[in-house]
């Protein structure tokens, strides 16, 4: 009979690939963020965001959110918290992971204050509304227009806050238009490193290789001493 050898996977480098395979799956996955799904006093039909999303045939209302559904993702394109009772933390912990919002309600909530950066990387609002006693945020210019009534504040269409703000980068970079009156400099195409001033592509294969490489080294010499102690233990068992 043939002797059959049985290999021993590290059990590390099992938890590293099933924590690998598990956020390969999860990012592909098309999951609606839970805060679509709140019960709120405010209903959402005749809403602004309701009529936008009736309007083309490619998106559709689930809960309190407008969803634009594809083979690869599901994007929130709108979303309604009119009357949900929520904080401005949990509206912006909600918005960290969106950023193709165009259309915003947000009033009948318990905000004590809104920032730019609580709508973190959206670049091309068109509607938001807010409770009454907030102004837009952002500086001026940041909106094209705004408007007022008893009970909302709107803001229309959100603008490059690059041109707003006339932002001039340093050498070999741009300027990025990041979120609500927000700007980020990014190094041109051939440029990377501090500062943008190291030329060339950035070593992407060497950077990976440096963090890889050990981290398996690592997880065998886990396997190796942890094995060498289970030999050791058994030999004074036997």
């Amino acid at each position: 009979m043939i002797p059959i050898r049985i290999v021993q996977v590290p059990s590390m480098l099992l938890i590293f690939l099933a924590l690998l395979i598990g956020a390969l799956v999860s990012s592909t996955s098309a999951k609606i963020p839970s805060i679509c799904n709140l019960v709120c006093k405010s209903s959402i039909n005749g809403t602004e965001t309701f009529a936008f999303c009736e309007s083309l045939s490619e998106l559709t209302m689930t809960g309190r959110c407008c969803l634009n559904r594809t083979e690869s993702q599901t994007l929130v394109v709108g979303i309604d918290l009119q009357g949900c009772g929520i904080t401005e933390e949990t509206f912006s912990d909600a918005l960290v992971n969106m950023s193709s919002l165009l259309y915003i309600s947000l009033e009948g909530n318990k905000f004590k204050g809104l920032s730019t950066t609580d709508f973190h990387s959206n670049t091309g609002i068109e509607f938001l509304s807010l409770p009454s006693k907030f102004s837009c945020p952002g500086s001026k210019g940041t909106w094209l227009n705004q408007s007022s009534d008893a009970n909302s504040t709107y803001c229309f269409s959100e603008q490059n806050a690059c041109d707003v703000r006339n932002v001039t980068c340093p050498s070999n970079s741009h300027c990025v238009h990041s979120g609500v009156d927000l700007v980020q400099c990014l190094c041109d195409e051939g440029f990377h490193g501090y500062k943008c001033l190291e030329q060339g592509t950035f070593p992407l294969t060497s950077f990976l290789a440096s963090i890889i490489l050990p981290t398996i080294a690592l997880c065998i010499l886990f396997f190796v001493t942890q094995r060498r102690y289970v030999i050791q233990q058994s030999s004074k068992v036997d």
